[in-house]
C-alpha cells in the first residue's frame, strides 16, 4: 500500500532557500498554495511519480524559481504561466 504525502498550502511560507529537495518522495501530492511564501532558485521533483504538475503549483515561485527538474515523474505536460 502506498501512502500519499500532501504538501499543504503554505508548507514553506516564510522560507528563503538555495534549493528545496523534494526528490524522491514517491506518491506526493502538491496543492494549488504548496510552495505559496517559498524564495527559492532551485526544485527538485526528480522521481516522486508525479502524473500531473498543474502551473498553479509552480506560479508562486515565478519571480525567483531558476531550476526544476522534474524527470523521472510520468509528466506528459506542463502548462506554460502566462503573465
Amino acid at each position: 500500500m502506498h501512502c500519499v504525502q500532501l504538501i499543504k498550502d503554505y508548507t514553506f511560507r516564510g522560507l528563503t532557500l538555495d534549493h528545496l529537495f523534494l526528490n524522491g518522495n514517491r506518491q506526493i501530492r502538491l496543492e494549488a498554495g504548496s510552495f505559496e511564501g517559498l524564495i527559492t532558485a532551485g526544485l527538485y521533483l526528480h522521481d516522486c511519480s508525479l502524473r500531473r504538475l498543474r502551473v498553479e503549483v509552480l506560479a508562486p515561485l515565478n519571480v525567483t524559481l531558476r531550476n526544476l527538474w522534474v524527470n523521472g515523474n510520468d509528466i506528459e505536460r506542463i502548462d506554460r504561466l502566462v503573465d
